[in-house]
């Protein structure tokens, strides 16, 4: 009898054992499958955005574009997002090192700026010119002793996510992500570019700045010139400011979220458009990955 009930025991204990096993296979396969899925979704996504942004040639970029506000896709247990901006519509940090001095300046003074804004240390442009600019030195061993070996490759950096690696710098992609990128242009897209970001890159107009968005809701910039109708920016302002605002990107930053009721993956994809054309610049899986 004892026999026989250690037998059945043991038993027992195997298919407890076996039915986690096959549970643990079953969770693994759905798992595999919905990324299988995810990445299907996203490419197709991807593949959408660059023909529409392919076939927008009307000369300007605004939030009028079809691009600009697409809606989400219900798929099978879920929905797909699709959000898209264009790169210039922030201010691109690497041109803190830029060769082109007033360019430069205008990043650097936006930069201390924010920061001081959102009380943060203003030492934080020399750390981070120290890892992009090669003209600029740093203390070598420090970073030798530093586990991972992350240090400064004077190089722009790839992504915004990249700073959180600079001394002191371990949250900028969360706290200043909406003033900054990495693949904008000296120019910023007047019809895109946040209050924030106007009145910190174009101190000129910083005054005007509320006028402009509000100008821009109703009437588009088709090109900068009719910045000029907006209240409160005069010709010497405009002519201040000219050589640094646009109302066309080359550059859109794609942010797809793919929903699987509890489950949820993102990618981030920089698109560039050339001469009518667009390709795919870099690819990012994750969440904030990117910036």
């Amino acid at each position: 009898m004892i026999v026989v009930l250690i037998f059945t025991a043991v038993l027992a204990a195997g298919a407890v054992t076996l039915l986690n096993e096959v549970s643990n296979d079953l969770d693994w396969t759905q798992r595999l499958y919905q990324n299988n899925q995810a990445s299907f979704y996203v490419h197709s996504a991807l593949k959408y955005v660059k023909k529409i942004i392919n076939d927008d040639n009307n000369g300007y970029d605004s939030d009028d574009d079809a691009w600009a506000d697409l809606p989400s896709v219900p798929i099978k247990g879920g929905f797909i997002s699709v959000q898209v901006m264009p790169a210039n519509a922030k201010i691109d940090i690497n041109e803190i090192s830029s060769d082109d001095k007033a360019v430069e300046k205008r990043t650097v003074n936006a930069l201390r700026q924010i920061l001081s804004e959102n009380d943060t240390d203003e030492n934080a442009i020399g750390y981070i010119r120290e890892w992009i600019d090669k003209k600029q030195r740093y203390d070598e061993s420090y970073y030798q002793d530093r586990l991972p070996p992350y240090h400064p490759d004077k190089e722009p950096f790839y992504s915004l996510k990249e700073i959180d690696y600079v001394e002191g710098l371990d949250q900028f992609a969360e706290k200043f992500g909406s003033y900054f990128t990495v693949d904008g242009s000296q120019s910023i897209n007047i019809n895109f570019a946040d209050k924030n970001t106007l009145e910190a890159y174009l101190p000129e107009v910083a005054d005007a700045a509320g006028s402009i968005i509000k100008y821009r809701k109703k009437h588009p910039f088709e090109n900068i010139t009719q910045l000029r109708n907006v209240p409160g920016v005069n010709d010497n302002q405009y002519l201040a400011i000219q050589p640094y605002i646009t109302a066309t990107s080359d550059n859109f930053i794609i942010k797809i979220v793919v929903n699987f009721g509890k489950t949820e993956y993102n990618a981030t994809a920089l698109i560039t458009r050339e001469n009518g054309q667009t390709k795919l610049a870099k690819y990012f899986e994750g969440k904030s990955s990117y910036e």
